[in-house]
């Protein structure tokens, strides 16, 4: 026979003795006392406990369990004196359902409750990572000698886990300790309503003093208001365990409010199996100083722990990203998907560089925040689901590192890894990203424009000349394209396969003669990072005439803003016996505005005022010229017309944001800016800037990018100095665009509120803000209603578990004892303005540092100025 054997025998033995009977009204003391022989056996402490088996004690000791918990305990003095419980909590999405079932018998004595049901349903959940609540719903029927009792009646009841350790590594210490409520209210009925009266309210704690690899001693103690709240019996209690298998309890209640459990005595025994584990319990209470009562428990909690990995799913919606801001695969989104039996712990996607380098991290921002305890509050909390740790569906990722900097062209790996609350990790998913900033890159040439494909040999081809820098993916397209924008010739390359030079000798695809006019040459490329390059050659003159004329100009775009005058060159074939020639510009409605006509010799450079033939300025929009030649062999080559766009009005801009106000500090709210920025210019945008002004008026933040601008443009805070910025103050957007002829659009001082900001720092939670105002060398605050402090003053409210030191810093200007009494002096002085707005004084300490910690070097004003700050460190209380 082994030791389980034998401990179990001499369980059943002990219980199955004869001692004496129970005296009068014990049952009620009974039934008040509890039937946990886990309890009893450390002197009826149970209340601050978890376990089904207590939750006729507290509602609460069933929020934390997450398997199903039965419970069942006997207790006996002889066969006319039972005393059975029957308990079981069942786990929900929503929190835990329990019940429990008691039956007792004193049949033996008259005087007594003869036999007696008490039922209890409820539930409990978690509220907070510390804080479990519960309820009950309570019934007893009972009778005695002369009539039959009833009580209907509920409890409340709270555990809460309290965040101190003293020592870490083991020995004496305070190690776990939790503090446990329970109130029960109802109506007792009946002649002898006494014994019905379960009324009572209980408090206490627990906490284990002594800790090593073979034994941990705990304390238990509490306090109990019962019959009617006149007596007052204090409950203690102590539990060794023994290689986490062997239990020994001991305990006494004074004063013998109960006439039972002066003292008691217990142990137990724990079984670990896969699916389930138990413990069973022997506890033996002491009654009216001469009898005793036998109490056997059996504990089983049943259910598979989850011992597998979650199920993780990333997709990354592209490979290769160019974040430009020109609106093509400027971010890359991951989509996750996340799958466990348990809840989810934490999570992290980490993406590193080619040399291993973690460059940026998305995780989880654990913060405790305090929500107001109203009752809204609260009955949403009941009816809330228990939820796991929320992995967010989509993540972005704009290129930027930690640093908030750009991160170099080259090859990026992340990897995304979840764990649950019982620590399975799962294997990490990885993936790359390519970032790749540099378009492919063109050159054209040519010697001429004009060119007659006739057959005498001279400019019989048009030749232009390629200077690509490419990589060996791209593709290339090339089109010459007619005025009505019709191919007439494509030509399309690999990147390692581009020709160093396009020769066309006038035929279209079909390999037919093209028309005679004018041509444009397009060649274009977008890489997969989504970078376009598109280059074009204008006015390219086809003409199988002998005798030939073309004129060109020195401006694809004027604008008065921009230039003075237009220079136009003139081209003959052959320039004898040349008698007139005539330059004309027409507007869109092909009215000629303006006419430069001479007699004989062409010249080469001939220059337009710009204006037409009234004197007048030109409003906006295209124009055409042409050169008209008459010679005396009756010849009247004329070129063909071109394109010259007048566009002196700057592009259309305007801009917004949200959230109205930002707050960058990582808690899920309002962390990222999404600008969004509009350009509109008839003739296109040829690039913009977008500049985020600190409160001293330097750059802080800047984008930049060609044509037009991204529909929206995401900012995590993060400047291009790698600063965050800064708190309760008002930064300002510059948003400017040039259009393709210059002409320049700027819209300043677009305000943009930065919300206090609760960041972690290696001290913990710290708020820091530099712009609260006092009186010069005064720590007298300036204004009535600073509007920051008041925003601080509400976020500490949501930080109700947090206490908080207030320090006052200076800049390095003036004498150190003098800046260290000032900074003293004003974080007393905002110190007393919190607790004016309802800051519990018993939350604030302040303390001054004057100019030995600074937050910037004292190079500059600006830095100084932010050096001149108070700082508010939240301390876990």
């Amino acid at each position: 026979m082994n030791k389980n054997h034998i401990l179990i025998s001499i369980l059943i033995i002990i219980t199955l003795s004869n001692p004496l009977s129970a005296k009068k009204d014990s049952g009620t003391n009974i039934l008040l006392y509890g039937s946990s022989a886990i309890s009893l056996g450390r002197g009826g402490t149970g209340v601050s406990s978890l376990g089904a088996d207590l939750f006729y004690l507290n509602p609460a000791s069933i929020a934390a369990s997450e398997r199903i918990d039965i419970g069942l305990q006997y207790g006996t003095i002889d066969l006319d004196y039972t005393d059975t419980n029957i308990s079981a909590a069942v786990p929900t999405s929503y929190g835990v359902i329990g019940a429990s079932l008691r039956f007792l018998n004193i049949s033996s004595n008259p005087n007594d409750i003869e036999k007696g049901f008490l039922i209890n349903l409820g539930g409990a959940k978690n509220f907070t990572d510390r804080l479990m609540m519960g309820a009950s719903l309570n019934l007893f029927y009972g009778s005695d000698s002369s009539d039959n009792l009833n009580y209907i009646g509920i409890s409340l009841g709270s555990i809460y886990n309290i965040n101190f350790q003293k020592s870490i590594s083991g020995g004496f210490g305070l190690f776990k300790p939790h503090a446990g409520l329970t109130i029960n209210l109802g109506i007792p009925s009946g002649k002898n309503d006494d014994f019905a009266d379960l009324n009572q309210i209980s408090a206490g704690y627990d906490f284990l003093f002594y800790r090593s690899k073979k034994i941990d001693i705990g304390f238990f103690n509490e306090i109990t208001a019962i019959h009617k709240y006149e007596d007052l019996p204090v409950k203690f209690g102590l539990e060794s365990i023994f290689h986490n298998r062997y239990i020994a309890r001991a305990g006494f209640t004074i004063p013998q409010s109960y006439k039972y459990g002066d003292y008691t005595l217990g142990f137990g025994y724990r079984f670990k199996h896969d699916k389930f584990d138990s413990d069973i319990n022997y506890s033996l209470v002491h009654y009216s100083g001469i009898d005793f009562i036998h109490y056997l428990g059996l504990n089983l909690r049943y259910g598979d722990l989850d011992r597998e990995s979650p199920a993780t799913e990333i997709i990354a919606t592209e490979k290769y990203i160019s974040p430009n801001y020109d609106g093509r695969q400027d971010f890359v989104f991951f989509n996750l998907k996340v799958s466990d039996k348990s809840r989810i712990k934490d999570w992290k996607l980490q993406i590193a560089n080619s040399k291993k380098e973690i460059v940026r991290e998305f995780r989880s921002s654990k913060r405790e925040i305090d929500e107001d305890f109203n009752l809204e509050n609260l009955v949403k909390k009941i009816w809330q689901k228990k939820e796991s740790m929320v992995v967010p569906e989509t993540i972005l990722w704009d290129g930027t590192s930690s640093r908030g900097t750009n991160a170099p062209d080259g090859t990026y790996r992340y990897s995304f890894v979840v764990w649950d609350e019982r620590d399975n990790i799962s294997k990490a998913k990885t993936g790359v990203i390519y970032i790749d900033n540099t378009p492919p890159k063109v050159k054209l040439k040519t010697d001429y424009v004009l060119f007659s494909p006739n057959g005498d040999d001279q400019k019989d081809n048009l030749i232009i000349e390629l200077d690509i820098s490419t990589s060996v993916d791209d593709e290339w397209m090339g089109f010459l394209k007619n005025t009505k924008g019709e191919i007439i010739k494509s030509y399309k390359w690999k990147g390692d396969n581009i020709p160093e030079k396009i020769i066309w000798n006038g035929k279209d695809d079909n390999d037919e003669d093209a028309s005679e006019g004018l041509y444009n040459f397009f060649i274009e490329s977008q890489d997969k990072a989504g970078n376009r390059t598109q280059l074009i050659k204008k006015g390219i003159s086809l003409t199988r005439k002998y005798e030939s004329a073309d004129i060109t100009s020195s401006n694809e775009y004027f604008s008065y803003n921009k230039h003075n005058s237009i220079n136009f060159f003139t081209h003959l074939s052959n320039s004898k016996g040349l008698l007139k020639w005539k330059i004309t510009i027409e507007n869109e409605n092909r009215e000629i505005i303006r006419s430069i006509e001479k007699m004989g010799k062409l010249s080469k450079l001939i220059t337009w005022n710009a204006l037409d033939d009234k004197g007048d300025k030109l409003i906006d929009g295209k124009y055409y010229f042409q050169l008209s030649t008459e010679f005396d062999s009756g010849n009247t080559p004329d070129s063909f017309k071109k394109e010259i766009i007048f566009d002196s009005s700057p592009p259309e801009i305007s801009l917004k944001y949200t959230p109205s106000l930002f707050s960058p500090d990582s808690d899920g709210k309002n962390d990222i800016l999404t600008i969004s920025p509009k350009a509109n210019d008839r003739f296109g945008v040829k690039e913009w800037n977008i500049v985020i002004y600190s409160p001293s008026g330097d750059p802080f933040k800047t984008f930049h990018g060609r044509f037009d601008p991204a529909e929206q443009i995401k900012w995590d805070g993060i400047g291009d100095d790698n600063q965050l910025v800064e708190s309760a103050v008002e930064y300002y957007i510059e948003f400017s665009a040039t259009d393709t002829t210059g002409n320049l659009s700027i819209n300043k001082g677009i305000k943009l509120p930065i919300d206090v900001l609760v960041v972690v720092s290696e001290h913990g939670l710290k708020i820091m803000i530099s712009n609260i105002e006092f009186i010069i060398n005064s720590a007298d605050l300036k204004g009535k209603e600073p509007p920051s402090l008041n925003r601080v003053a509400t976020i500490l409210k949501k930080y109700n578990n947090y206490n908080v030191l207030i320090e006052g810093h200076t800049c390095d200007q003036g004498d150190e004892d003098y800046n260290r009494k000032l900074s003293e002096d004003r974080s007393k002085a905002v110190m007393e303005y919190l607790i004016s707005k309802g800051i519990e004084s018993n939350r604030l300490t302040y303390k001054g540092i004057g100019e030995i910690s600074p937050f910037l070097p004292n190079t500059n004003p600006d830095n100084r100025r932010r050096n001149r700050r108070v700082e508010f460190i939240l301390i876990k209380k």
